[in-house]
This record gives C-alpha cells, sequence and structure tokens, in this order.
C-alpha cells in the first residue's frame, strides 16, 4: 500500500513538475517571439517610418513654397525640377503593424501607452498615405488650369491674371491651410515614432526577461 502511495505522489509531483517545465518553455518561447517582434518595430521606425516621415516634411515644404509662388513661374513651369524631387513613398505604409495579431501587439508593447501609440500611428501613417504632396500639387495645378481655361485667359497674360484673381487666391489659401495640417500631423506622427524607439529600446535579455514575467 506505501508502495502504492509513494508511486502516487511520485507521479503527481512528477506531473506537476512536467507542467511547470511545459509552462516556463512555452512562456521563454513566447517571450522569443515577442522580442523578435519588438527588433522588427524598432528596424521598421529606424529605417522605414522615421525617414519617410521627414521625407514627408520635406516634401510639403517644398508644396508650399510651389504654391506660394505659383504666380511667379506661370506659365512656364521653371519650378519643374522641385516637383520631380516629391516622393511617392511606396514604403510610408502601416502593412507591418497591421500584420500583426492584435494579441501580439499588445504583448509586444508591453505598456498600455506604447501600445495605444502604436494603434494611433497606424491610422495616422495611413492617412498622411491618401494625403502626399505630388496628389495635392497635382491637384491644385489641374484647378487653375482649369479655371484658366473657362475664362479663356491667354498664355502671355497668365501671370497678370493670376495676381489679381479670386478664385486662385482662394484655392492657393485653402491648399496653403491644407499643407499646414499635413505638417502639423507628421510632426506629431515623428514624435510618436520616436517615443516609441524610447519605450521598446534595450537589451534583448532583459526584454525577454520581462515577457516571461509579464505574460
Amino acid at each position: 500500500m506505501n508502495l502504492d502511495i509513494n508511486t502516487l505522489l511520485i507521479g503527481f509531483f512528477g506531473s506537476l513538475v512536467g507542467v511547470f517545465l511545459t509552462g516556463t518553455y512555452g512562456r521563454i518561447t513566447t517571450a522569443f517571439k515577442l522580442n523578435r517582434t519588438r527588433k522588427i518595430l524598432l528596424n521598421y521606425f529606424q529605417s522605414i517610418a522615421i525617414p519617410k516621415c521627414e521625407k514627408y516634411m520635406e516634401d510639403v515644404k517644398i508644396g508650399i513654397n510651389l504654391v506660394e509662388n505659383f504666380s511667379k513661374f506661370a506659365p512656364t513651369g521653371n519650378k519643374e525640377n522641385d516637383r520631380r524631387k516629391l516622393d511617392y513613398m511606396p514604403m510610408f505604409n502601416s502593412d507591418i503593424l497591421k500584420s500583426l495579431n492584435p494579441e501580439t501587439l499588445l504583448q509586444t508593447s508591453y505598456k498600455t501607452k506604447t501600445h495605444s501609440l502604436l494603434i494611433e500611428i497606424t491610422y495616422t501613417i495611413e492617412f498622411l498615405k491618401k494625403q502626399m504632396t505630388s496628389d495635392t500639387i497635382a491637384n491644385f495645378i489641374n484647378q487653375i488650369k482649369s479655371h484658366l481655361d473657362k475664362k479663356n485667359v491667354p498664355s502671355n497674360e497668365i501671370k497678370e491674371h493670376l495676381m489679381t484673381c479670386a478664385y486662385y487666391e482662394q484655392l492657393k489659401e485653402r491648399t496653403l491651410y491644407d499643407f499646414h495640417l499635413k505638417t502639423e500631423c507628421a510632426k506629431e506622427l515623428n514624435d510618436e515614432l520616436k517615443n516609441i524607439l524610447e519605450d521598446l529600446k534595450g537589451n534583448s535579455t532583459f526584454w525577454i526577461i520581462k515577457y516571461s514575467f509579464r505574460q
């Protein structure tokens, strides 16, 4: 009988140890995966998101300069070289963030504030992506051309017409206001991206331990 009890106890404690080891292994495995995700996010922000966000702000400055001085070079188009500097930035997107499982993103963030910033960043990038400077400039120029065609303004009188054109001034004012809003949005995004870098930076071993105990 004693042998049976001892056997049962050994089996019971063996099962507990097995469950503990299995759980510990699972936690460590998950921690390694979360750390890899953390490093992917850091690399994405450092190599793509922040540089592209800063390029976006540079493009907006070019756009503002083009709009503010459009009447000075119309219709010669001698600012065309500036337009060629604009970037459509196909890599400026939130695909990496959106590809992550929501639970994985939450666990990788570690802090609630960091997770909230990541969600906000996703939507902000998508918003700016739909508001590219090159598209705004093209729309601005097309509207002016349409207006000039409607008014039958000869090419040699375009500058003179724009100097006193109420439609042009209103369009210019709206476009510049739009650019300034995009600048503020991009600046805020850039700050948030840098805050994420600050939150998620650090030694991998340290983060693996943090992730192991946080689950």
